[in-house]
């Protein structure tokens, strides 16, 4: 007889549900509790052992999905249920009020740092801050699909540009505030940062895309009369 092995059952987020998924930690760290504690919601640790999801009411704030290891998500992601649970957080909450905090500490985008004038060559001054990038490109769903969920192509290098692009277009090329805001996508991993040809793969990834880069920059009088 054959006995299949199972990590547990799984569902689809969505219809007033949103989950907290946080990997890659030891259940005794201080964000572990931090966050239960915080939500107050059904929580379990994660198929792998080595991570929690905490299952609540209500929704998210709007932005990003993902940073780090931190991800929250009210729809489009399939949770697996385990079971193991962490008591005493055995209820389904409404959270979302508690999830507020929390975001706004581990999710939510900085707002932009003063750069000098040599980091702004490409753009001749950064019009939209790092919150209006975000808040004008989700209308887009491409962007919407690679920033917040890591949807693409299934090819990381390829949707890693294609992202560039989209960002070089709303930043009018700036590369600091390109590469900040790819920093809080959910594309966003360790393999930005790993040195390669005496650089970094996410800074020669920029400069190739910046380079072939041939589309226009965002007008905010032309992109309203397209838009009409």
């Amino acid at each position: 007889r054959v006995v299949a092995h199972y990590d547990g059952l799984g569902f689809m987020l969505g219809d007033g549900i949103f989950g907290v998924d946080i990997d890659g930690v030891d259940l005794k760290d201080s964000i572990v509790n931090e966050v239960i504690t915080t939500l107050g919601s059904y929580a379990e640790v994660s198929p792998s052992g080595k991570g929690i999801h905490v299952i609540c009411k209500g929704s998210k704030p709007q932005g990003a999905c993902r940073k780090g290891n931190f991800e929250c998500y009210e729809k489009g992601r399939f949770f697996t249920v385990t079971g193991n649970v962490i008591k005493p957080y055995t209820i389904l909450r409404d959270c979302s009020e508690a999830i507020k905090p929390l975001y706004e500490k581990y999710l939510k985008p900085q707002e932009p740092k003063r750069i000098s004038t040599t980091q702004l060559a490409f753009s001749g001054g950064e019009s939209l801050s790092d919150s209006e990038v975000i808040d004008k490109a989700s209308k887009q769903a491409k962007f919407n699909d690679l920033y917040y969920y890591g949807w693409g192509s299934g090819d990381a290098s390829r949707d890693d540009m294609t992202l560039i692009n989209l960002l070089i277009f709303w930043t009018k090329g700036n590369l600091s505030q390109v590469d900040r805001l790819f920093r809080s996508s959910a594309l966003m991993r360790d393999k930005w940062n790993r040195k390669q040809s005496g650089s970094t793969y996410g800074n020669l990834t920029i400069h190739k895309c910046m380079r072939n880069y041939s589309g226009s920059y965002y007008n905010p009088h032309h992109y309203k009369e397209e838009a009409k």
